[in-house]
């Protein structure tokens, strides 16, 4: 009677330590589960921040790049021909007086140079060359420009010293001398286009250096080739002056004028002895020698004194001082000879002249 009744107890103690083991294995994969579950998450939260930091940051990565890009590139064509300009006289190749090639630019200022023992007095300015896009920059952007956005033309110290500007001679004529005038005073009319900021065409004739600045080339057989472009370039830290034409356009009017020529004509400027000032401290090089340009210098240096004539005739300007007339008797004298004498005087003076006595 026993036997059978042990077996079902067998069997009951064996479905229950299935049910144990079961029960143990089903405890542990929630365990499993859960844990892989946090490591997922955690994951996800990372991702997350890291989503949600680069698109609360896009804008501002975006327009980063893109300010980059720009001045990137706003640098890139800053050191393009279009932007190029010379700052000193001293980087103005040699060729470019050679061939007298033209720069533009506008009036800076006027320089006082008082003479010394007897050498003609030039008639200096100083002028700020423009780059090809400088040269569409009206009066206000192009102050903007030269005094805020560029800090080498702000000047420490007296102008002339400016190492941004070309120091120009106006070719042709030489600085009026003092003189009283009801009208305007000494270089007045000249410091106006300078307030004005004038722009101005330069025509390259020579360059003036000061003496000794010369770099002799050792392959140069002589001294006489001194004004060669090529073998003897100008020191770059001497002191340098171009000798230029210079043309304005007057305000109304299309066409430009030459500056000398309107000097001249109105007695603010004397004409010079030759297309530049004599001054043996100072010598010019560069300059052309070509006989056609020779000959364009001599008919420029004609139509000056004829201008010249006519102010003297008029009493323009410093002609209207007494002073300035007496230091000049041979032209004042032929002026008032044109102005007063009779029409039988003057031919009979021209058939004494043709005639040889």
């Amino acid at each position: 009677m026993n036997g059978p009744t042990d077996k079902p107890d067998e069997s009951n103690q064996k479905k229950n330590g299935e049910v144990e083991h079961c029960e143990h294995h089903d405890e542990g994969k929630p365990f499993e589960i859960n844990e892989r579950a946090d490591w997922r998450q955690s994951v996800g939260r990372v991702m997350h921040e890291i989503s949600n930091t680069i698109n609360d940051n896009i804008v501002v990565a975006r327009y980063g790049t893109i300010a980059t890009v720009a001045l990137l590139a706003g640098y890139g064509m800053y050191r393009t021909p279009l932007f190029f300009r010379f700052r000193t006289v001293s980087e103005i190749p040699p060729d470019h007086f050679v061939r007298r090639k033209v720069l533009h630019g506008r009036l800076i200022e006027v320089l006082e140079e008082e003479g010394q023992g007897g050498v003609e007095k030039p008639l200096k300015v100083l002028v700020r060359h423009l780059s090809p896009i400088g040269r569409f920059q009206h009066r206000a952007a192009f102050d903007f420009s030269a005094e805020t956005m560029n800090p080498s033309a702000r000047l420490a110290g007296r102008i002339e010293n400016s190492k941004d500007l070309l120091k120009i001679e106006i070719a042709g004529v030489k600085a009026a001398p003092s003189y009283s005038n009801r009208k305007e005073q000494e270089r007045q009319w000249l410091r106006r286009l300078v307030a004005d900021r004038t722009p101005i065409a330069c025509q390259l004739l020579s360059r003036r250096i000061a003496q000794g600045a010369v770099k002799k080339n050792a392959s140069t057989p002589s001294s006489s080739q001194t004004n060669d472009a090529f073998d003897n370039p100008a020191d770059p830290e001497s002191e340098q002056f171009a000798i230029c034409h210079l043309k304005y356009r007057p305000l109304g009017s299309v066409r430009r004028q030459d500056l000398a020529t309107v000097l001249v004509k109105n007695g603010r400027a004397l004409v010079a002895s030759g297309m530049h000032t004599e001054d043996p401290l100072r010598p010019t090089m560069h300059g052309s020698t070509k006989v056609d340009c020779m000959r364009k210098d001599a008919e420029y240096l004609e139509g000056l004194g004829e201008a010249e004539f006519q102010a003297v005739k008029s009493k323009l300007g410093m002609w209207n001082d007494k002073l300035v007339r007496k230091a000049h008797p041979d032209l004042v004298t032929e002026a008032e000879f044109e102005a007063t004498a009779s029409t039988r005087v003057k031919v009979w003076r021209w058939v004494r002249e043709k005639a040889g006595f």
